[in-house]
C-alpha cells in the first residue's frame, strides 16, 4: 500500500495552469492614402474654381429720365412780402389768376390752384423771401415726378425782382409752361398790383 502510494505520489503531477494570453492590439483603420492629383484632376478642379469664383457681369445703371429747366425774373411793383402773400395765399392767388386755389403755406401743406389743375405740396416758405414746392400738373406724363418750383423775392427800388426756376420737367412740355407762366401768372400778376 505504502509503495503504491508513492508511485502514485511520483507519477501524479500537478496540473498546469493555463497560459494567459495577451489580447492583441486593435488595429487602426488604415486611413486611404490620398492619391496624387494628376494634371487632367488639377486642371478640372482649377477650372470649377473659377467658374464659382467669377463675379457676375456688372449691370449697366439705368441713365436717369431726361428732363426740363424753366427760368424767368420779372420785376413787380409791390413789396417782397406782398408778392409773396399773392403766391402763397389762396384768397389773393384766386384774386390775380381768376381762378380757384387752396391750401396752407407751412412745409408740407398741400396746395391746389387753377380749379385743381395744378396741386402740389409745399417745401420751404419764407414770408418775403422765398416759397418752394413740388410741382404738377393734370397733363404730366402718367409716372413722371412732380417737378421743383423755387421763386426768390429780392426787393429792388419801389418794387421786387421776382425769380422762378423750375426743374425737373418733362422735356415735351417745358415750352408750353415757359409761355403759360408768362400769360397765366406774370402778366396777371404785374397788371393785378398795377392796379390797386
Amino acid at each position: 500500500m505504502a509503495r503504491n502510494a508513492s508511485r502514485r505520489g511520483k507519477s501524479a503531477r500537478k496540473p498546469r495552469k493555463p497560459k494567459k494570453i495577451a489580447p492583441r492590439p486593435k488595429k487602426r483603420a488604415s486611413r486611404p492614402k490620398k492619391r496624387a492629383a494628376g494634371t487632367a484632376q488639377l486642371k478640372r478642379a482649377s477650372t470649377r474654381a473659377a467658374r464659382t469664383k467669377s463675379p457676375e457681369p456688372a449691370r449697366p445703371r439705368p441713365k436717369p429720365a431726361k428732363t426740363g429747366t424753366i427760368e424767368q425774373a420779372l420785376l413787380v411793383n409791390a413789396a417782397p412780402l406782398e408778392v409773396f402773400r399773392a403766391l402763397a395765399e389762396p384768397a389773393r392767388h384766386s384774386a390775380f389768376t381768376g381762378a380757384r386755389a387752396t391750401g396752407a403755406a407751412r412745409p408740407g401743406g398741400r396746395f391746389t390752384a387753377f380749379d385743381g389743375y395744378i396741386d402740389g405740396t409745399y417745401l420751404v416758405v419764407v414770408p418775403g423771401k422765398r416759397l418752394s414746392m413740388r410741382w404738377r400738373t393734370r397733363a404730366f406724363p402718367r409716372g413722371a415726378r412732380a417737378s421743383r418750383l423755387d421763386f426768390v423775392l429780392k426787393p429792388e427800388g419801389a418794387g421786387t425782382r421776382l425769380t422762378m426756376t423750375q426743374r425737373n420737367l418733362p422735356p415735351s412740355q417745358v415750352e408750353k409752361y415757359r409761355k403759360g407762366w408768362i400769360a397765366n401768372y406774370w402778366n396777371p400778376l404785374k397788371a393785378w398790383f398795377d392796379a390797386r
